[in-house]
């Protein structure tokens, strides 16, 4: 499974007070991304 520069980006630049909350939605974003291809 392939991040693509932008999502890496998007994870680094989170503050950290909402960092888990961010994490958790790109992890299932990348799920359903994953899963449609």
């Amino acid at each position: 499974m392939r991040l693509a520069p932008f999502q890496v980006r998007m994870i680094l630049i989170v503050p950290g007070s909402g960092l888990g909350q961010v994490m958790g939605e790109q992890a299932l974003l990348l799920t359903a991304m994953t899963a449609v291809k």
